[in-house]
């Protein structure tokens, strides 16, 4: 089995979602409870594992706990096999967590696995997203904006999604520029993926995911995904964008509620639904500037307050409502 430092292995055992018995692994906030609980020192980690620790003060439910430690040889042999293969797992104690993952602290993933570079987008990185049914157009504006990424030497983030997102990664790093994928599903596979080997070799390319490399789409991890793609980001671009649904509609919701700077770009379906939230328009002269609208980027308008205190009233921001709204 791969030696991994105590509080890695600690945080597999109690939040990983593979292998899993009677006992309901820990969320990401029932994780920071427990860690706010241990501490970070890496003997206290290590205590809890050998079963030197007492439990009994703890506020999660010991017996859940106990359950979830007691997780062994299922647990880690299919983590062998990721690590082998070229993959990485990193707890955000960890120094190597991703540094820009790390900043977001409560609402950091417990744990991340991913491939290449850790720390590339530590610089400007701007987060480029759009509908996987976009406009051929559509498509032809991201690619031009993620070459305009490599030349102004700003890292693309995005989803690695069919359409928009798999366009503005694979153009930015074509012309030798860096990107990072946040994926929803299939990090192993994807790892492989011939169009992306020299770039992830180059460390120009980095694949993460919050779930097991093996596993299979879900509309909920989808949506989570999203939040990560944008509170990771300096700024946003939306390229196109469905009204009131879809995974870019949502993570657009998810940047505008944290104050964060959401552009759109002319001619989008939902242009004028994202500028009354608090979106700005650009035309493709000021998306092609990518700098740009990071260093001058501007605060939403005031109507972004609105998303702060609204209820999911409609169904189709419901994250759970169907398979078909989540692949927007």
């Amino acid at each position: 089995m791969t030696e991994l430092p105590p509080a890695t292995k600690l945080a597999l055992l109690l939040t990983a979602r593979w292998a899993v018995n009677d006992a309901k692994p820990l969320t990401n906030t029932e994780f920071l409870q427990f860690r706010r609980w241990l501490g970070t020192d890496a003997e206290a980690a290590l205590s809890v594992i050998t079963g030197e620790a007492t439990l009994t003060e703890c506020p999660l439910d010991t017996v859940r706990l106990k359950a979830l430690l007691e997780r062994g040889l299922g647990l880690f042999q299919p983590l062998d096999r990721w690590l082998q293969a070229g993959l990485w797992v990193r707890a955000w104690s960890d120094a190597e967590y991703p540094p820009r993952f790390k900043s977001l602290r409560v609402k950091a993933p417990a744990l991340l696995f991913g491939c290449g570079n850790t720390e590339a987008f530590t610089e400007l990185a701007l987060a480029i997203v759009g509908s996987r049914s976009a406009s051929e157009e559509r498509l032809a504006d991201a690619e031009a904006i993620g070459t305009a990424c490599a030349r102004d030497s700003v890292a693309v983030v995005s989803g690695g999604a069919r359409g928009v997102d798999t366009v503005v990664m694979s153009a930015c790093v074509d012309a030798g520029g860096s990107a990072v994928g946040v994926l929803a599903d299939s990090l192993l596979k994807e790892s492989g993926n011939r169009a992306y080997r020299r770039a992830i070799m180059e460390s120009r390319l980095s694949l993460m995911s919050e779930v097991h490399p093996e596993a299979r789409f879900e509309v909920g991890n989808a949506m989570s995904r999203n939040r990560l793609i944008h509170l990771c980001a300096d700024a946003t671009l939306l390229v196109e964008c469905e009204v009131g649904k879809g995974g870019t509609w949502q993570g657009a919701m998810e940047a505008l509620k944290e104050s964060r700077t959401v552009y759109v770009l002319r001619g989008a379906k939902a242009e004028a639904q994202l500028v009354e939230l608090g979106a700005i328009t650009i035309d493709m002269d000021m998306a092609t500037q990518p700098k740009k609208l990071i260093t001058e980027k501007q605060p939403p308008n005031e109507m972004h307050r609105l998303l702060q205190h609204a209820k999911p009233a409609t169904k189709n921001l419901s994250l759970f409502d169907s398979v078909e709204s989540g692949l927007e």
